[in-house]
């Protein structure tokens, strides 16, 4: 359920995605010690916390499956939910280090240090959280995650966690915070929590994700708009595997039609490409049958040890085409499962 990583003395606990895949089916896996684990950082040579983000906090519907009342009677404030990479600094040696939710070393981090406009903060006082967008992450076939399109590199201020009281900050003084150090805020929102959902509905374009409510005894909950999830889903669904498992069923027309609409002209590249794949692998096929002698084809037993001899990679290919099974829809399905097990690539070498 909990993965740590280890760098130094430093141990960093993340939830896991296997624990993610139960939740959506027993929303319970979510006790307190994996809420917990979103990134903290444990320095096991003092033991002492050094980097506590937010807890794991849930969209508004989730709370009502684990029947958790959502404090609506407190003063709240309506933040900017950012659709990016959580990044959290911390004290390495006397410099000033970058992790992500899930480690400590990837491509996040270095793009992080690379953009950041600061080379210190308090961060023995304060736990600080931002968010990293970046036009990069739209990239839906790697970070089938990230969705909300961005036009510029960012870190933006989310979250302060007072290390001494060990509460989180309110947004009017994470924006006090952040105006003291020259960091960039996120956006206070001026919409009532009544009023929200019809403002999910005006809300038009890509690159608004939704909202975040911070009640005053710093409860949180998530609320994202409609188009998000339709981005999301189809976002997810966007993978090479399941464009080749739309043309083997032969229901790519219908998938594709049920794709957002920004995510559908990537999917349509990939359906170009295998089908330009299949047609020259095939193609490649029919010449080596027309190249056998035929001579050869006359006799069954002497075409199959042929080919077994000769072409042992593509003998059922060649097979079917012998025993005239190789109409275009036979040889499409054969190519389409040996993608599904070999990979793409691999079937067309």
């Amino acid at each position: 359920m909990i993965r740590a990583s280890k760098k130094g003395d430093l141990i960093k606990l993340c939830y896991t995605q296997s624990c993610q895949a139960i939740a959506k089916h027993d929303i319970s896996v979510w006790n307190d010690h994996v809420v917990v684990s979103r990134g903290i950082i444990i320095d096991t040579a003092t033991m002492r916390v050094i980097a506590r983000p937010f807890n794991k906090f849930f969209n508004e519907f989730e709370y009502k499956k684990l029947s958790i009342p959502i404090p609506t009677h407190l003063q709240s404030w309506v933040t900017e939910k950012y659709d990016g990479v959580l990044i959290i600094p911390y004290r390495n040696g006397d410099r000033l280090a970058f992790s992500s939710r899930g480690g400590f070393e990837n491509e996040y981090i270095d793009m992080a240090h690379h953009i950041a406009t600061f080379d210190d903060l308090p961060v023995e006082r304060y736990t600080f959280m931002f968010e990293l967008i970046s036009p990069k992450f739209t990239d839906y076939a790697k970070n089938g995650h990230l969705v909300t399109s961005y036009d510029r590199n960012a870190l933006i201020l989310i979250g302060v966690r007072d290390m001494g009281t060990k509460k989180l900050l309110t947004p009017p003084s994470v924006i006090k915070l952040a105006r003291s150090l020259d960091l960039e805020p996120y956006h206070v929102h001026d919409v009532s929590i009544e009023n929200i959902h019809e403002s999910k509905r005006d809300i038009n374009g890509s690159s608004f994700e939704g909202w975040v409510i911070f009640f005053k005894n710093t409860f949180l909950v998530k609320i994202k708009r409609d188009e998000y999830f339709h981005r999301f889903a189809s976002a997810r669904w966007l993978s090479r595997k399941n464009v080749i498992k739309s043309l083997r069923d032969k229901v790519f027309d219908q998938r594709v039609a049920g794709l957002h609409e920004s995510i559908r002209p990537h999917a349509i590249a990939m359906y170009k490409n295998t089908r330009k794949k299949r047609d020259e692998f095939l193609k490649n096929i029919d010449i080596i049958f027309h190249r056998i002698p035929n001579i050869i084809k006359q006799d069954r037993q002497s075409y199959f040890f042929f080919i077994k001899k000769h072409y042992p990679d593509v003998d059922k290919y060649l097979s079917a085409m012998y025993c005239k099974k190789g109409n275009a829809d036979v040889l499409h399905k054969m190519f389409y499962r040996d993608c599904l097990v070999h990979g793409l690539d691999d079937t067309n070498d």
